[in-house]
């Protein structure tokens, strides 16, 4: 697009709207532009910036066995190129990874959070179907994994709504046109990070919103419960018969309380 800029790192980023400044992270085998139901909702009331993360869209490769700090200095790059001292973040799947971790890294640098359909903290059987996948990308591409993605992603109910075909056909075009190189490698930081936050979420200073689906098979409500209750400001909001492509299919769903809670952030107790 027209208005896609390039740090001088080579991290390609978009920026729209005024105001606060809110930083969008896209998931893996994703790109900036899966934000756009996101982009034009948030875009009256704050400054949005979307960006590749490396190994999608425009922006570069990441190092192979990437290390955990590698996505979160790419952060820093663009906050600091663009000038940011202080932002907004809200991730999806891998991006709520890596707004997890920034926020426990540099939390002078963030204001609230919202991580999506974020994993915390999981089972040996997780852990090794999340890894099986990597090896599987990596030795045989996107192709040999789209179709069991996609189940995950979706409900069977997805498929008899004409609309939510349409937003299933958009994500698959994403996952078959990713890079062959960088989409393998930043699956494999996915699936060997995803438990960094594990033990350590009681550091977390900055008001969060955690959210996932009721049947993200993955992202489980579990996981985003145990992650407010860990949290020094953190609550849970668990969406009812979706799964995981929130931001995509069920935006409607989750906007306005995110606006809120970006906003107000979290009621006091009394």
């Amino acid at each position: 697009m027209s208005n896609d800029s390039t740090t001088s790192a080579g991290t390609r980023y978009r920026v729209s709207g005024t105001g606060l400044p809110l930083v969008m992270i896209h998931g893996v085998g994703m790109s900036k532009d899966i934000w756009k139901p996101q982009q034009e909702f948030f875009n009256p009331y704050f400054k949005v910036i979307q960006y590749d993360t490396y190994g999608h869209g425009g922006s570069p490769l990441p190092p192979d066995n990437a290390p955990l700090n590698c996505y979160l200095d790419q952060l820093v790059e663009l906050l600091d190129h663009l000038h940011i001292e202080r932002a907004h973040l809200m991730g999806h799947s891998m991006g709520a990874l890596i707004t997890n971790n920034f926020a426990l890294q540099y939390p002078e640098r963030v204001a609230r959070i919202v991580p999506i359909c974020g994993v915390y903290d999981r089972t040996p059987k997780h852990r090794e179907r999340s890894l099986q996948t990597a090896r599987t990308l990596k030795q045989q591409g996107a192709a040999a994994t789209l179709d069991g993605t996609l189940k995950r992603w979706f409900t069977d109910a997805d498929y008899d709504d004409p609309q939510r075909c349409e937003a299933i056909d958009f994500i698959r075009s994403f996952l078959a046109s990713t890079d062959s190189i960088g989409y393998p490698r930043a699956y494999e930081y996915f699936a060997q990070h995803s438990d960094e936050t594990a033990g350590k979420m009681h550091n977390l200073a900055a008001e969060a919103l955690f959210i996932t689906a009721e049947f993200d098979p993955n992202s489980t409500p579990l996981m985003t419960e145990t992650m407010a209750k860990n949290s020094q400001h953190g609550r849970a909001l668990v969406i009812a018969n979706e799964r995981h492509m929130l931001p995509t299919i069920a935006a409607e769903k989750i906007n306005s309380d995110i606006l809120e809670f970006l906003q107000n952030g979290h009621p006091q107790k009394t």
